[in-house]
């Protein structure tokens, strides 16, 4: 994990790094903070992730019709054909993330599993896990992962276990803050 002052925080529920930075902005002072979540968002002057901003770079990866994972389209599906399959997308800035849904497909008995990753400018550390694959051909609701707000400049979307009807599938994801 990234810890210098020139460089940003990644895991905003880590204090200790937030003094560490010692940014003094907007009243902050270097042992002072406001919020677990809020203060590296403000600190930092990092942009909330929107569904805008998650679909501004196509997504990249080994998923058949990767590019469909994030093109606000949920009509066309994308898919794994093997647990290890991911789509990556990029934001070629840091986002404040905090929120995911998917958008299902149905034709799977959904017992296939994704993750989500974050890039910490190091490696890539898991957002949240376990996730079923949706049989229903709408939206999940907005799930925050028990891992919490995390700041970071891509994310990875990974088939951990294929779904027992052969692909494992969806329509659509979208982050937010």
């Amino acid at each position: 994990m990234l810890r210098s002052n020139a460089m940003p925080l990644y895991n905003p529920t880590d204090i200790t790094a937030h003094t560490i930075l010692a940014t003094g902005v907007h009243g902050v002072g270097v042992s002072t903070v406001c919020s677990e979540t809020e203060a590296p968002l403000l600190a930092l002057a990092v942009q909330r992730a929107t569904v805008a901003l998650f679909q501004a770079h196509a997504a990249t990866g080994d998923l058949t019709n990767v590019e469909k994972l994030n093109d606000g389209d949920t009509t066309a599906q994308l898919y794994a054909t093997a647990a290890g399959k991911y789509g990556e997308v990029d934001f070629e800035t840091l986002l404040g993330i905090k929120q995911y849904r998917q958008f299902g497909q149905s034709g799977q008995n959904g017992d296939g599993v994704w993750k989500i990753q974050y890039w910490d400018g190091d490696s890539w550390e898991d957002w949240e896990t376990g996730i079923l694959s949706r049989v229903a051909e709408s939206w999940s609701g907005w799930t925050e992962p028990a891992a919490g707000v995390v700041i970071t400049t891509k994310i990875r979307f990974i088939c951990t276990l294929a779904d027992t009807a052969g692909n494992t599938r969806l329509r659509e994801l979208e982050i937010i803050y």
